[in-house]
């Protein structure tokens, strides 16, 4: 059973932020004064990987395809934030995940109370991405079980599709950390896995990353 999964990169990144969160709280309680070892530099194919025995007894992982975008809008608040995050999108494609990339695009915004404007970032694309690549995977027999790795319900209606188009082909959802959902568990039953604390931390990049090509690649110093 080849089992491919669509990952939605920022769901997945705020699911590593709230986990970093916690791990920090219970080091508070704990009287550890040392900084907790943040958990975004996440090695993707390896815990998905990870939760194939939850899927199917014959499952094999296939493709892992990643969704995100580049948010130059943060460079002033935040220099550095591509580099990181290229960085990172670097150990992915070295370890065979397909990489899809969006953009940010600016979109108005308002106070209804005091009439003030301004210009929002918002990622774009993304939800179309996943919807398209997942028709293309069921409809074009390219895997044999579809695993959306994500928590918004703005994923639903692609879900829906496939189900219409591809009736034969198992689709379901990875619900990340800190990232269930009640109603998408609910239209997948009972194909969906919750991914654990333990599965972030257990799969991990090396620091660095060491590349196909001898490539050194080094987790962020503010990761």
């Amino acid at each position: 059973m080849r089992v491919s999964f669509l990952v939605d990169g920022f769901n997945v990144y705020h699911s590593a932020l709230a986990l970093n969160k916690q791990l920090a709280r219970e080091a508070a309680k704990l009287g550890g004064g040392a900084a907790v070892a943040s958990t975004k530099w996440l090695d993707l194919r390896a815990m998905l990987g990870s939760v194939l025995p939850h899927i199917d007894k014959s499952a094999q992982l296939h493709e892992v395809h990643y969704f995100s975008a580049l948010a130059h809008y943060r460079e002033a608040q935040s220099p550095g934030t591509v580099q990181r995050h290229t960085n990172y999108i670097d150990c992915l494609k070295d370890t065979g995940v397909i990489v899809h990339l969006g953009q940010f695009k600016e979109k108005d915004a308002g106070c209804k109370q005091c009439g003030a404007r301004w210009k929002r970032p918002e990622e774009k694309e993304t939800d179309v991405a996943i919807a398209t690549t997942l028709l293309e995977l069921v409809c074009g027999n390219q895997c044999d079980i579809a695993m959306i790795v994500g928590g918004d319900t703005d994923l639903a209606p692609a879900f829906h599709a496939a189900k219409r188009m591809a009736p034969n082909k198992p689709v379901g959802f990875v619900f990340p950390y800190d990232r269930s959902n009640s109603s998408l568990a609910l239209l997948s039953r009972p194909l969906h896995v919750k991914l654990k604390q333990q599965r972030y931390t257990a799969h991990q990049f090396a620091n660095p990353h060491i590349c196909a090509d001898g490539r050194q690649i080094s987790k962020p110093a503010t990761w």
